[in-house]
């Protein structure tokens, strides 16, 4: 699944996401991205990457993983 498209999934209740994020840093590996945080689950429940896009902006993209995430930090 292209970035794009990971970026309008939903994230409530949705088990789905953490694979999809790992697709995701698996295709744009590929693509030679330079990523500033690799996947990892933060101490308060998200999970994240960050990377550089080919003009050096910053991509972060972070999903709830835990129930008390998703209480607290909503979903889109």
């Amino acid at each position: 699944m292209p970035i794009l498209d990971l970026l309008k999934t939903q994230t409530e209740n949705d088990p789905k996401n953490q694979k999809l994020l790992a697709k995701a840093y698996q295709q744009t590996v590929f693509r030679s991205l330079q990523f500033v945080i690799e996947p990892k689950t933060l101490p308060w429940g998200n999970r994240t990457l960050q990377f550089r896009d080919p003009e050096g902006t910053i991509i972060s993209l972070f999903t709830p993983v835990t129930e008390a995430a998703r209480v607290r930090f909503g979903s889109l």
